[in-house]
């Protein structure tokens, strides 16, 4: 699958094609836009947003943004760490004016950070994040890597990053820290079905769910007894959306094919109340009230077992059902679940019974 880097950097393109296996990497030889964002999510947003754009969303587009972030000077460089020392400095001038800025300070931890934006064909997004902690050195060591590789030393080691083998940054680095995350993510960030296209939830979403957020007939049946409104419904959007790049999976939004709607979510998630004790990876659904009846939340409920027991290798997959919810009990028992006990919920003290599968969907 093609997909186009916001960079006309070809050993980049080869970096990327290493970290994504299955895609082809080509690197995009128009003009990109000026990176005037404050955060390095936010230049990596614009360069991709811009090439989708320019390339008509015939592939998926990837672009980054990384520097470095000193913890004595709040942060910074932050997005200027390529042009620290000025607009066209080198890498020797701009790691020279760092080591200056450091210079009597007793606190020299660093971080490298690199923030990657993909977008599918379709426009919506996923954003993956990698960090490399360490500390400064005084001066600088070694002759390999670039940008402040040379005092760069990771936390654990006693080298600097310069003084590795490309083999050795490789394993290790920011980059490709945030390279795993976003390839994790590629691997369940769509599904389709007979009826229905299945895609990672978006921010954008926020006004589809909403409607069915403020029903209290719906939220009864997910457990969270009272409509979530205003600031509440912002926060289960942020949510919803961080839980894919944390853990490499996520809900989806269902959309029925040719309606072009979003009716609700479903897929998997990993429950945050439920104690230690019982470690597993939920499948869940809520679907607006207009669209029930229809075996939306079935299939879906399908292709997320399916997805987890092959691409994830779990071997044992939960439902979480509230007391009263006999729609999604069904929909329980059509998936091949059986009761596994009770739970106390512990934030709402309410008790839920738990419902699992193991292994295959149907076996």
């Amino acid at each position: 699958m093609k997909l186009v880097l916001a960079s006309a950097n070809r050993h980049k393109a080869q970096e990327f094609a290493r970290l994504l296996p299955g895609f082809d990497v080509e690197p995009y030889a128009g003009q990109l836009p000026e990176e005037t964002g404050s955060t390095f999510r936010e230049n990596a947003e614009l360069k991709a947003r811009e090439v989708h754009r320019a390339t008509g969303g015939r592939h998926w587009v990837l672009a980054d943004d990384s520097g470095i972030e000193a913890a004595a000077l709040g942060g910074r460089p932050g997005v200027r760490s390529a042009r620290l020392a000025g607009e066209e400095a080198t890498d020797e001038q701009n790691l020279e004016a760092l080591l200056s800025l450091l210079e009597g300070h007793d606190d020299r931890r660093v971080r490298y950070v690199a923030e990657l934006v993909a977008i599918a064909p379709e426009g919506w997004e996923l954003h993956a994040r990698g960090e490399l902690p360490g500390t400064l050195a005084p001066q600088p060591r070694g002759s390999g890597g670039f940008g402040y590789d040379p005092a760069f030393v990771p936390d654990g080691e006693a080298r600097t990053v310069a003084e590795m083998s490309p083999q050795e940054k490789d394993a290790i680095s920011h980059r490709a820290r945030a390279g795993a995350s976003l390839r994790d993510q590629l691997r369940s960030a769509s599904a389709e079905t007979d009826r229905l296209l299945l895609r990672a939830i978006q921010p954008g979403d926020r006004s589809a769910f909403e409607p069915i957020w403020a029903d209290p007939e719906a939220m009864r049946y997910i457990g969270m007894g009272v409509p979530r409104v205003g600031q509440e419904a912002l926060d289960m959007m942020d949510r919803l959306v961080a839980h894919r790049e944390e853990h490499g999976f996520g809900l989806w939004t269902v959309i029925p094919k040719g309606q072009d709607r979003v009716v609700g979510w479903a897929g998997l998630s990993v429950p945050r109340f439920l104690p230690a004790v019982l470690p597993a990876v939920e499948c869940g659904w809520l679907l607006a009230p207009s669209a029930w009846g229809n075996g939306y939340a079935t299939e879906a409920g399908l292709a997320a077992l399916r997805h987890g027991f092959g691409d994830l290798r779990l071997d044992r997959i939960i439902s979480i059902i509230y007391p009263g919810n006999e729609r999604s009990a069904a929909v329980a028992r059509r998936l091949g679940m059986r009761q596994a006990g009770d739970e106390v919920h512990s934030v709402t003290g309410r008790t839920v019974s738990i419902w699992e599968t193991l292994g295959r969907p149907g076996g």
